[in-house]
């Protein structure tokens, strides 16, 4: 009995310990900064976005003329690639205002975080704060590193400081290892036009501490004022955008939803495992009933008693809690494992710390009321007269303790079917999300190969003329069907194209705006064939876009319905950044940032018409993409040794980045289904089992006077289903109302979704079934002969 509690709070209280550590770490624990309480967010608000970034431009006013803050700062999500002793990196990069860790609050554990005077000019080396992650993973924690110089994009820059190690940066999905000021930035991306006074480039996001005794509605109202002010000074940018911000309470309460969902499911599993615990109590209770009638006899009370009870099952509590703590360790250690595979490295702050180890101790002490004091109180009415002469308890407490058994049964069997039908939501909707169609060839044998031509030096036009001829190379490899490269592959986990202010005749923009907003790409000849994208109308690029001739474009299905309906785009015009482009083609839709996206209009430049900056290198190959890489990888080094590779996907593995949430709340979700279901299985079998073994008389007396075997089979089958069907209408009930609550998060399915209730209900009768054959088949061993003698 102790072994098999001791597991079942073990998977209970560790299920709940793992799942709370995973929700503190992405929705609740506050930034490791000084007094969280009193930071803002400051957003930039448009009709088409309420939280945006803002330029920098915005934040040196917003800065000089406030009076709610004590300080602002500014950072920018940014990537660079590291080059330390010869190895290449992208690393995740924040490019700061000067005064950013000093408004933070975050202290240095090496050196310090407090940026040199400015430095002017791309001559001089940048000055960078390291993260204490990057300082022990690639500069072994060397205590002398402040002054040292590494490398980023190519150039030199010397470390300053080291963070310490519980500050990640701003961002709670993504640790960024660089923070860079922004005066600097510019040594970096020389080729960038990294201009901080062009008020229409918003890539900031504006944090600020509050002054005391100044609230967030304050702060709104402030904003307000100047961004009417800073309209009325810059009609051509600020006209339609206001200043909006959200306080660190604000973000709580956004995260409460998901956190308490995720709770709500681990704390079914935890009911489950504690009526399997109480029902062993109550067993074992029965068990025990001499031995209390004894100690009652010789003086102890009845709470005496109680107390006693409640203090093992709080022993056994304390000892399941110690086995869930190992159990949370172990997967908070394999969470790394399923981060996915994709250039910028992602992270989660998920860890075994005094907070997860605070709500384990509270979960063990709260438990034993769930499942101790019941069984408790019916140990402790004992008839001491009868247990001393060593009667059997009266038929009527008998029946009662096997009624309460069974209620609990059959309340762990409807939260089961709950588990199982929202497991099987979240997987159904899975299901359909991989079916959807994102606008390209999903069953291509393709490589999606990163490199860094910025560490060799090259600037937009070499990095062009580099991807061009590296992908030509590529075709004329054996075994590759087709090569191309793009600014951005869809799909990707952070991004989805920046946008581009368009001029299109006949079409008016919004009042004082200078053109519509319009997602793009830049990409090589024959992207459309390499990638799976249907050209609908027209034709896509080829090798006579060159920089020399007309101007050329391609925009997507939902650009022509949009701007052109019930007309064909071909041939049509746009003003882009002062020069004008014609349409040659008409793409289908893609889905760019995210699968569940509308689609929205979208173009495609040719990269020899348009500065490319990074790109991502496609190869098509007509076996299997792992063949191909030590070809690719020495087709690479030819065209030029001194270029990085920094990382090779394939398009599978791409495409289970985009759906990277799905697949881990259905994993979560499935896998907390599935404790639950063996939790309540082993209930049922205790009870069905216990039943026999009290029948065994009964049993064999019905088997000498000529029970078949298949009759006292279906008899005892047939009262653990009934357990079981009554425990799946009661599921099945609450399930329908609750999983009303789960319509935002489903993709193509109802909430009330028939195929997804019904295979929880089967799986679990289907278990019932199972649980209950076992026990059945032992009772038609029982032989007669034996159970009279000891009747």
């Amino acid at each position: 009995m102790t072994v098999v509690a001791i597991m079942s709070l073990s998977l209970g209280i560790g299920a709940n310990s793992t799942v709370f550590s995973i929700v503190d770490g992405v929705f609740l624990r506050q930034l490791p900064v000084r007094e969280p309480h009193r930071l803002v967010k400051v957003f930039t608000a448009s009709e088409q976005d309420t939280e945006s970034e803002s330029s920098y431009a915005d934040y040196l006013d917003l800065r000089s003329q406030n009076s709610v803050f004590t300080a602002l700062a500014a950072y920018a999500d940014k990537g660079a690639v590291l080059s330390v002793n010869g190895q290449s990196e992208l690393v995740p990069v924040e490019v700061v205002s000067e005064d950013f860790f000093s408004v933070l609050g975050v202290k240095a554990a090496n050196g310090n975080v407090v940026y040199p005077v400015a430095h002017q000019g791309p001559e001089q080396d940048c000055p960078v704060v390291i993260s204490n992650r990057l300082w022990h993973r690639r500069l072994a924690g060397d205590r002398s590193v402040p002054g040292k110089a590494i490398t980023l994009n190519g150039k030199p820059a010397v470390i300053v400081g080291v963070t310490p190690p519980e500050f990640h940066g701003m961002e709670r999905y993504l640790f960024t290892d660089v923070w860079i000021p922004t005066s600097s930035w510019e040594i970096l991306t020389p080729s960038a036009k990294w201009d901080l006074s062009a008020r229409a480039s918003r890539e900031y996001w504006i944090v600020g501490r509050l002054k005391d005794g100044v609230g967030i509605v304050e702060v709104r109202s402030q904003l307000g004022t100047l961004g009417a002010r800073l309209a009325a000074a810059y009609p051509t940018t600020n006209k339609r955008i206001r200043f909006t911000a959200a306080s660190e309470e604000e973000r709580a309460r956004r995260s409460a939803v998901p956190s308490l969902f995720l709770l709500t499911i681990t704390g079914l599993v935890l009911l489950i495992c504690c009526s399997n615990v109480a029902n062993l109590l109550l067993a074992h209770g029965q068990a025990r009933s001499a031995e209390i009638a004894i100690r009652m006899a010789v003086g102890a009370s009845r709470s005496r008693v109680i107390f006693q009870l409640v203090s093992e099952s709080t022993l056994l509590a304390l000892i399941g809690a110690a086995a869930g703590l190992a159990l949370t360790y172990a997967m908070t250690r394999m969470f790394p494992l399923l981060v996915p595979p994709i250039s910028m490295p992602m992270g989660f702050d998920i860890r075994l710390d005094n907070r997860v180890v605070g709500f384990t101790l509270l979960v063990s002490l709260v438990t034993p009321l769930l499942f101790a004091l019941v069984p408790a109180f019916r140990t402790s009415r004992v008839r001491l007269v009868s247990e001393l002469r060593g009667e059997t308890a009266s038929a009527g407490r008998g029946l009662s303790a096997l009624l309460l058994r069974h209620s609990l049964v059959v309340g762990e069997v409807a939260l089961a079917v709950i588990l199982l039908t929202v497991a099987s939501l979240v997987i159904r909707s899975l299901m359909f999300s991989q079916r959807i169609y994102p606008g390209f060839d999903t069953s291509k044998n393709m490589l999606l190969v990163s490199l860094a031509p910025e560490v060799a030096g090259f600037n937009e036009g070499q990095t062009t003329r580099f991807y061009t001829s590296l992908a030509a190379r590529m075709r004329a490899l054996p075994g590759v069907a087709a090569a191309s490269f793009a600014k951005r592959v869809p799909l990707s986990l952070f991004e989805g194209g920046a946008a581009q202010k368009v001029q299109i005749p006949g079409h008016q923009p919004l009042s004082g705006a200078e053109g519509v907003d319009i997602r793009y790409n830049i990409v090589g000849m024959n992207y459309f064939g390499t990638i799976g994208t249907r050209v609908l109308e027209g034709r896509e690029f080829n090798q006579m876009d060159g920089p020399t001739s007309p101007k050329v474009v391609v925009v997507s299905e939902a650009m022509q319905r949009r701007f052109w309906p019930g007309e064909s785009a071909l041939g049509k015009w746009l003003r882009v950044d002062d020069s004008n482009w014609q349409i040659i083609g008409i793409a289908e839709d893609t889905k760019n940032s995210s699968l569940h996206e509308s689609p929205e209009p979208y173009m495609y430049f040719a990269a020899l018409q348009r500065p490319l900056g990074g790109a991502t290198l496609l190869v098509n190959t007509a076996g299997t993409p792992e063949s191909m890489l030590p070809s690719l990888i020495r087709a690479a080094r030819e065209e030029d040794l001194n270029v990085p590779v920094l990382k090779i996907t394939t398009l599978d593995q791409h495409l289970r980045t985009a759906l990277y949430s799905d697949r881990m709340a259905a994993g979560l979700l499935g896998c907390l289904a599935l404790v639950g279901v063996f939790l309540a299985t082993v209930g049922l079998y205790g009870v069905v089992s216990c039943s026999v073994s009290r029948r065994t008389h009964e049993i064999g007396i019905r088997m000498a006077l000529g029970a078949r075997t298949a009759d006292i089979l279906a008899e005892v089958i047939g009262r653990g289903l009934k357990l079981a069907l009554l425990g799946t209408v009661i599921g099945i009930s609450v399930a329908f109302w609750s999983t009303r609550m789960m319509a935002s998060i489903l993709y193509g399915i109802s909430p009330s979704d028939s195929i997804s209730f019904l295979t929880g209900s089967c799986l679990v009768v289907a278990v019932a079934l199972a649980a209950s054959y076992i026990p059945a088949r032992q009772a038609t061993k029982v032989t007669p002969a034996i159970a009279l003698r000891h009747y």
